[in-house]
This record gives structure tokens, C-alpha cells and sequence, in this order.
């Protein structure tokens, strides 16, 4: 079984680029901390210009684990310290 997430920044909420790839280096080396969980990238930082003059910028990822030793409550734990995304099953 594998998740699906996706960090977003925000400019309305002091989001930039920088803080995103601040967020993708911390998520990567909490997830090799944890036994048997891997994770990719499924997308790129990808940037969004709302019409307001916003932007956002975004990247998904799939976790997954190949073993009983880490629960996904421990995964989803270490992940949620960093942000709080949605999960999706894939």
C-alpha cells in the first residue's frame, strides 16, 4: 500500500519556494529515519499564479513501506510535524 501527498506553500501565508524545498529536505530525512519506508518525488515544485497576484507552489510525493515494522501512524506522524497534507491512497 502506498499514499499519495502534497506540500503546498503559499504566498498569502508567507508561503515562498524556498520554504517548500526547506519542507521536501526535512520530509526526506524524516523518512530515512523510518525502517523499510521509501518515498519519490511524483512531481516537481510546480508554481501556480492565481488572478488575484498570488502564487502558490506545490509538490507531491508517494509514500510507501515494505514492512510491518514502522506503522503508517509513525509515517504519517513524522510527516504531519512538517505539514499536515491530505492523504490519498494509490
Amino acid at each position: 500500500m502506498a499514499y499519495e501527498i502534497q506540500f503546498i506553500t503559499d504566498q498569502r501565508f508567507k508561503g515562498t519556494k524556498a520554504k517548500l524545498k526547506s519542507m521536501d529536505k526535512q520530509l526526506k530525512i524524516a523518512m530515512d529515519g523510518l525502517a523499510c519506508v521509501s518515498i519519490r518525488d511524483k512531481t516537481g515544485i510546480r508554481e501556480i499564479d492565481w488572478d488575484d497576484g498570488t502564487k502558490q507552489w506545490r509538490k507531491k510525493y508517494i509514500i510507501s513501506k515494505s514492512c510491518r515494522k514502522t506503522t503508517w501512524n509513525e509515517v504519517m506522524a513524522e510527516i504531519n510535524k512538517i505539514q499536515a497534507p491530505y492523504y490519498k491512497r494509490v
